[in-house]
């Protein structure tokens, strides 16, 4: 199961917290809340396994200190 560990509100951070725990080694998906895909402004979620959000928490967590 899928679980979403982020949500932020442009594309540019989603990507940046996306690459940030794929270098990480974990497995990530990314989708678009309401809106097309294409579009660079509005809300994403950041998912991952469940198995993997301890470990996807805390690599963002360090990675904002």
């Amino acid at each position: 199961m899928w679980i979403v560990v982020y949500i932020t509100q442009n594309k540019e951070t989603a990507m940046t917290i996306k690459k940030l725990l794929r270098d990480a080694g974990l497995l990530v998906k990314m989708r678009s809340i309401g809106l097309r895909s294409d579009e660079q402004y509005g809300c994403y979620e950041i998912l991952l396994p469940e198995s993997e959000v301890e470990e996807g928490h805390s690599v963002i967590i360090e990675s904002m200190v």
